[in-house]
């Protein structure tokens, strides 16, 4: 028996209505434009039925025996045309934006608010799980057998325009599904795409998919499009109307200026798609930051502005983008920025021209200097002078120092235009006193070098022959093996900073023999006179030459400076540990540094003296210990041409190999390597951990949730006292502790623990700790005393409650991006029970090991021309603290890929701005709640925000990712439930219900028993009445 089968089409316009509810909520609500064509009659009978919404014929889109729908504006009127055959009609209708009010207009059609029984009997199809678009209060504009037209509204429209652009439109959807009828994996979606051309729709493309979304290319900007879905099983094709993103303007350039007008012009996109033109102004300060913007919205054809009665030294920048409106839907293009008149006044080009030992010169230049009445030229902040000129010259200075310049371009007395600043360098002075030492062969000259300078040599013979070359760091060069009666010549300039002396000094002189002289048989015992005389004369005992194949950095030239100090204590101690077994006691007196073979190493001068007799200063020949050394064969140490050859490798210079701290300087130890602080910096490694740690005046912060960490190197208290001290943290209640090299404290936040002031203002919660230190009391003579104030500044949205205290409240950070300077992101996370991703934790929760855990990271653009931006979770741990950075990490991902087995993806990362996952529940080291972590980064429209698996994220990347807009959002804590507990609950829980069955049972018994007694006996009393 044939069945007959209603085949229906239906047309489903859904627009957003929001109501204001007694608490405040904002509800969204659909309203639809349905559609449904009955097939069952044959098509030669049928009427010819065409519907056009806005003139725009509709039947094109969704499918025959589907019901069919589109999104429509709100807060405009629509037209509406039915052709049923020879019948027209025709209907005006609007929702209001903000109400749940639907007005229609018709001359001659009626609005019913009843259906019949064609609709009751099509509406079958549809499973109470199911979605249909006219669900709710319809209101019916035409039902017959072969054609119905409807309007109503739902308030669970499955679709959403979750991104777009010029060229792309992405779409999310929600499949419920049918319980009663579960389809086998995977559920494949149907997708289809529609543009208006020419009063119809016109179909563009279909595809499948299995994901929750789909991203439709390839589009052209400011144009109107329909994207429709039809889910596995669903008797309804769900359609979206929307627009594209304008292109963005071409040609924006200025055509004109003078001092109060500036007049631009600009060209339609491409493709010739706008509304209208948004051009903003903005007015700039000397240092190129906004101070005012104006906006103008330009329409008609020739595309020209100018901005006119501009204040006198105004700079100003233009910003200009397309505009597509289409309803209530309006959609903006990037900006195109150009600069006004801003470009004529910026000081361009500036650098230093010029270094002499007393004096830096700074030139610059300018576009047209017209609007420019002086420049000011500022030295270490202060005013240094005012000038016409694009050159000025900064003097009275010391050597071999650094310097901050700034110029500003002044307009009128005092509106500066624009600003630029140089760090800047004095050079070195001029050697003097330049001399040679016939009886040590040595040279010498006057003056120490500058703490960053060093002193450049070039030895030649009489007529030209190089000899040789070099830096030393100190006045003094000794002139080994010259040939005794010829001539030679020596160069000696100062160099620092990149820049050398004005001028060099020049020496000629005739080598002499250099006696040889014994003093050690003598037995010279020395005082300070004897032993400056032996350094001074070290060359004629030949000191112990030690080539290292690397040259010590610029930090180490200063012989005072705690790094230079460290290295010469460091080669010391390893020359004395390689002679320990030498048959007469030594010390190392004298080291000196110099370069060597061609500048890729150095030469380490040791005077070798002998340590037999107390207060001796007597120097071995280094002869006798080379012969010593060469006898031992140590590994890395050759002995050749008289020098001892120590192959150390260069740690200092490849990075991959030494994990020196910021502000630390790297040595070479002739086996190794050590990290040592620069002058005015201590380590405090001992509480932050790392191998080196570098603060200034030794000082360091721990800010965790729980507690305040603080510390300050007593190297630098011993400097700043010159001895012991005394220390008080706040009140007092709580002792400053004390270790080899720190005095540190650690305080909760809370108030009452060690005194801790707190802080609070709109936006931050300030913790501050005071710690007054004082000289010890065996000094008679005090001057100051220092306070040293540790403070951690935390957002208000990063402690939720109000009380300081850390009972496991729920923690679901945000967090603020700034992209391009213009606009702010929030990038937030949240933990939900299902996968419904319905409703979120906001409280600390316990799960057993088998659950699972669903997770949101979404990008908020807050209606900003940021929405399409797209959003990476590029790696998620967990820690047992609220601190992302804890030591003890679980990884969960990495690089954008799971490591966790059980980490699954339920939406594609990277591809919106909304990513969601899940990974089994999972317990911590110390049993402790833990907190999940993650870090975002924030993609362009044009950039590739996809990772594919495996991957492994190379060095230069994560160099990327540093100036890539990124945060780190966090949510917790979680804590794991304990399966045996909750089993021996219902072992409990089942004992009780037995012994509540026992008891209910004995007591029923007795209750039977005494009513079957008291029957019996009133039955015989009966009985024996009748009797």
């Amino acid at each position: 028996m044939a069945m007959c089968k209603n085949t229906v089409i239906f047309l489903l316009m859904s627009v957003h209505v929001y109501y204001s509810r007694s608490l405040g909520d904002r509800t969204n609500y659909n309203f639809s434009l349905c559609w449904l064509m009955n097939t069952n009659a044959a098509s030669t009978s049928r009427p010819k039925i065409s519907v056009w919404l806005n003139e725009a014929e509709l039947m094109s889109i969704g499918k025959f025996g589907k019901f069919n729908s589109l999104t429509v504006q709100t807060s405009e009127q629509h037209s509406l045309k039915l052709q049923y055959g020879d019948i027209a009609r025709t209907w005006t209708f609007s929702v209001s934006d903000g109400s749940n009010t639907i007005e229609i207009q018709s001359a001659h059609s009626s609005v019913e608010a009843t259906p019949n029984q064609i609709v009751l009997d099509a509406l079958k199809v549809f499973s109470p799980e199911q979605m249909y678009a006219c669900e709710k209060d319809p209101l019916y504009l035409h039902q017959s057998e072969d054609f119905i037209l409807m309007l109503g509204h739902t308030t669970r429209f499955p679709l959403k325009l979750e991104s777009h652009s010029s060229s792309m439109l992405l779409v999310s959807w929600r499949d419920a599904g049918d319980p009663g009828h579960p389809l086998p994996l995977p559920r494949l979606h149907s997708v289809s795409m529609y543009h208006r051309e020419l009063g119809a729709y016109a179909a563009l493309g279909a595809d499948t998919t299995a994901s929750p979304y789909y991203r439709f290319s390839s589009l052209q900007g400011c144009m109107p499009y329909v994207a429709c879905l039809e889910l596995p099983a669903s008797p309804s094709v769900t359609c979206l109307s929307t627009i594209t993103d304008p292109d963005v303007p071409i040609r924006f350039q200025v055509t004109s200026w003078n001092s109060n007008q500036v007049t631009v012009d600009w060209k339609c996109p491409r493709n010739h798609k706008y509304s209208l033109f948004l051009l903003t102004l903005f007015h700039l300060n000397g240092t190129d930051h906004i101070v005012e913007e104006r906006t103008h919205r330009h329409q008609q054809h020739p595309f020209i502005f100018t901005a006119s009665n501009l204040p006198p030294c105004s700079r100003i920048r233009f910003g200009l983008q397309t505009v597509c409106d289409s309803g209530k839907d309006s959609r903006t293009s990037k900006m195109v920025m150009i600069d006004g008149n801003s470009a004529h006044s910026a000081i361009q080009s500036i650098h230093q021209s010029d270094a002499g030992p007393e004096d830096y010169t700074l030139s610059w230049s300018v576009m047209d200097i017209s609007m420019i009445t002086m420049f000011k030229v500022y030295h270490q902040g202060a005013l240094h002078g005012s000038t016409l000129f694009t050159a000025h010259m900064v003097m009275g200075l010391a050597p071999c120092q650094c310097y901050q310049a700034r110029v500003e371009a002044v307009c009128g007395e005092s509106v500066v235009m624009n600003v630029k600043t140089l760090e800047t360098y004095t050079g070195p002075r001029v050697v003097s006193d330049l001399r040679y030492r016939a009886e040590d062969s040595t040279a010498l000259w006057s003056g120490p070098t500058s703490p960053d300078g060093a002193f450049s040599y070039n030895l030649t013979h009489e007529n030209g022959s190089p000899v040789s070359s070099g830096s030393l760091p100190e006045p003094l060069l000794p002139l080994r093996d010259l040939s005794p009666g010829l001539t030679y010549v020596l160069e000696v300039w100062e160099e620092c900073q990149g820049w050398g002396s004005p001028s060099r000094a020049v020496l000629c002189f005739d080598a002499q023999t250099v006696p040889k002289m014994d003093v050690r048989s003598g037995g010279i015992r020395g005082d300070g006179k004897m032993s400056d005389f032996l350094r001074s004369m070290s060359s004629v005992w030949s000191p112990l030459a030690v080539i290292v194949p690397w040259r010590p950095s610029a930090d180490l030239n200063d012989p005072k400076s705690r790094p230079r100090v460290e290295l010469e204590r460091v080669v010391k101690n390893k020359i004395l540990e390689l002679l320990k077994d030498f048959p007469h006691p030594v010390s190392v007196d004298v080291l000196t540094f110099e370069d060597y073979g061609s500048g890729t190493q150095t030469k380490l001068n040791a005077v070798l003296l002998s340590a037999s007799v107390t207060d001796t200063t007597v120097p071995f020949s280094s002869a006798e210990v080379l012969e010593f050394i060469q006898s031992l064969s140590p590994v890395g140490v050759t002995v050749e041409n008289g020098m001892v050859y120590w192959d150390d490798p260069d740690e200092c210079s490849m990075l991959e190999l030494n994990q020196c701290a910021p502000h630390s300087v790297c040595i070479n130890t002739l086996d190794s390597y050590t990290c040592v602080c620069q002058d005015g910096y201590y380590d405090v490694s001992p509480l932050l951990n790392p191998t080196t740690a570098c603060h200034e005046n030794g000082l360091s912060t721990q800010c965790s949730q729980a507690f305040i960490r603080g510390s300050i190197a007593k190297a630098y208290l011993v400097d700043y006292f010159g001895g012991n001290v005394t220390m008080v943290l706040n009140d007092g209640r709580c002792p400053v502790l004390e270790s080899e090299t720190l005095y540190y404290f650690r305080a909760s936040r809370n108030p009452g623990h060690c005194g801790t002031k707190i802080v609070v203002n709109r936006t931050h919660f300030e913790f501050i700790n005071v710690v007054t230190v004082t000289a010890s009391r065996e000094r008679v003579i005090i001057r100051r005393d220092l306070k040293v104030f540790w403070k951690c500044v935390n957002p208000r949205h990063y402690l939720r409650n109000d009380e300081m205290k850390m009972h496991l409240e729920w923690i679901s950070s945000y967090s603020l991006v700034e992209y391009n300077s213009s606009h702010i992101l929030e990038v937030a996370m949240a933990l939900y029970r299902d996968d419904s991703f319905t409703h979120n934790y906001t409280h600390a929760v316990s799960l057993l090991p088998e659950e699972f855990l669903y997770l949101e990271v979404a990008l908020k653009a807050h209606n900003t021309f940021a929405s399409d931006l797209l959003l990476e979770v590029v790696m998620c741990w967990a820690t047992e603290s609220q601190n992302p950075e804890d030591k003890t990490k679980g990884i969960l991902l990495r690089d954008g890929c799971p490591v966790d087995l059980t980490f699954h993806w339920l939406s594609e990362n990277g591809m919106a701005q909304m990513t969601r996952f899940s990974v089994q529940m999972f317990s911590m080291p110390a049993g402790l709640p833990f907190y999940i972590h993650c870090l975002t980064r924030v993609c362009a429209p044009d950039e590739n925000c996809t990772t594919t698996c495996p991957a492994k994220m190379s060095s230069k990347v994560r160099r990327d990712l540093r100036h890539t807009p990124s945060a780190v959002v966090s949510a917790g804590p979680l804590l794991v439930g304990n399966i045996s507990s909750a089993h021996s609950i219902n072992s409990k829980w089942n004992e009780i219900v037995m012994l509540m069955t026992v008891l209910g049972g004995s007591i029923g018994l007795l209750v039977f028993t005494l009513l079957v007694v008291t029957a019996t006996k009133t039955l015989l009393n009966l009985y024996g009445r009748v009797q």
